[in-house]
């Protein structure tokens, strides 16, 4: 947000904060600085399955009938 002069660097960390607060960001230390990650768009593209839009866990990770049983 700083880079792109959405915001200044105080102002930048009091939103992303609020974002964190109400569940659409989650908030990870990565050496010394923070990632931002949403944790709902990241499902969606990690999902397998296309048109899959639900937001549990990644398709990869459920259960599959394995072929012949």
């Amino acid at each position: 947000m700083v880079e792109a002069e959405i915001a200044q660097r105080q102002t930048a960390a009091v939103y992303l904060k609020q974002l964190c607060d109400v569940g659409v960001l989650e908030e990870i230390k990565a050496g010394p600085e923070k990632l931002f990650i949403n944790p709902r768009l990241m499902r969606l593209l990690t999902s397998e399955e296309p048109g899959d839009l639900t937001f549990g866990a990644p398709a990869r990770l459920k259960q599959r009938p394995r072929p012949n049983e």
